[in-house]
C-alpha cells in the first residue's frame, strides 16, 4: 500500500499584511462601555406614569373593598 504525505503549506509571503494593521470584524471599536439598553429622554416620564396608574389602580381595589 502507497500512502501519499500531504506537504506542509508554504509560509505566507512577505507582501501579506502585518497583523498589527488587522482591523477586527465589525469596524473598529467606538467605546468600551455598557450596551445601550435604549433609555432615553423620556424615560422618566413614562416611569412616572406607570407609577401614577399603578398607584390609582391600587385605589381603585381599596376603594372597591371597602364598598362590597
Amino acid at each position: 500500500m502507497r500512502h501519499d504525505r500531504s506537504e506542509a503549506p508554504a509560509a505566507p509571503a512577505a507582501s501579506q499584511t502585518p497583523a498589527d494593521d488587522v482591523t477586527p470584524q465589525g469596524g473598529p471599536v467606538k467605546e468600551a462601555g455598557l450596551a445601550e439598553t435604549g433609555g432615553n429622554s423620556l424615560t422618566p416620564y413614562l416611569m412616572g406614569g406607570a407609577l401614577a396608574l399603578l398607584a390609582a389602580g391600587g385605589g381603585a381595589v381599596v376603594v372597591a373593598r371597602r364598598r362590597g
